[in-house]
């Protein structure tokens, strides 16, 4: 599956698209997450896509109440996720500006070319969080177009030799704003570099106009956690989960 494609099942519609660059992985989200899906209907999809040799089907990070009709279709508990939350009207100084130098390592913040650069700053990804977890060109792409309002940036160190060393994407929706990936390169870690581009994401939220900002990340990404609760986010009770479907063990 090279382009997302649509399948309808009824009155229902899942989207679904390739999950980064895994040859017979998919993922699968509802059309509108606001409706519940049919287990049927996911069923229905199930037996095309494994149809067209795909072996493994992940989900879109799900909130409680969309996780039953995929449970009942035969899905089982991939990933737990934790979500942070940050009200910037009340956010103090700490979130105000992005550092533009740490020590002896300098760097800036630039606009990202999504036309023309997603599978060179993929590389950062793939380096930050390895094989099953970084995205490729065709992900980042997807995470960039996922709301109406998205903010692109990537650090480019200076010194002896200049280079790309990290990247965020952020997006806005009416009065919310989300941190929707942040990647530092493993050898710029602890430079600031990550710090500065979620304050950054901070400053364009307040000047859309955003109210609260949203973040979210995996329990154990412990260096995540802290900075993001180090400008101001505090962990919620809502949990997000991604469910997996498998072809060998669903047979």
């Amino acid at each position: 599956m090279s382009t997302p494609e649509i399948f309808r099942v009824g009155d229902d519609r899942l989207l679904c698209d390739a999950w980064h660059d895994v040859g017979r992985t998919v993922v699968v989200r509802p059309v509108d997450p606001r409706l519940r899906v049919d287990p049927d209907a996911i069923v229905a999809v199930l037996g095309r896509l494994a149809e067209r040799g795909v072996m493994r089907v992940l989900t879109a990070a799900l909130d409680e109440n969309a996780i039953a009709p995929f449970a009942a279709a035969g899905f089982h508990l991939h990933e737990e996720l934790c979500v942070l939350r940050l009200d910037l009207d009340t956010t103090d100084a700490r979130a105000a500006a992005p550092t533009a130098a740490t020590g002896t390592t300098s760097f800036s913040l630039r606009r990202g070319r999504p036309r023309r650069e997603l599978s060179r700053v993929a590389e950062i990804d793939e380096r930050a969080f390895g094989p099953g977890r970084a995205v490729d060109g065709s992900g980042l792409a997807t995470i960039i177009a996922a709301t109406p309002a998205r903010r692109f940036r990537v650090v480019t160190t200076h010194g002896m030799r200049a280079c790309d060393a990290a990247y965020a994407v952020s997006g806005c929706a009416g009065t919310f704003g989300y941190i929707q990936r942040v990647a530092v390169d493993p050898t710029f870690r602890r430079c600031g570099h990550g710090r500065a581009l979620v304050t950054d994401a901070l400053g364009w939220f307040r000047r859309r106009g955003v109210c609260t900002a949203l973040v979210n990340t995996q329990p154990t990404n412990t260096a995540g956690c802290n900075l993001y609760r180090s400008v101001g986010f505090v962990p919620t009770s809502d949990r997000l989960a991604v469910w997996a479907w498998d072809r060998t063990t669903s047979t």
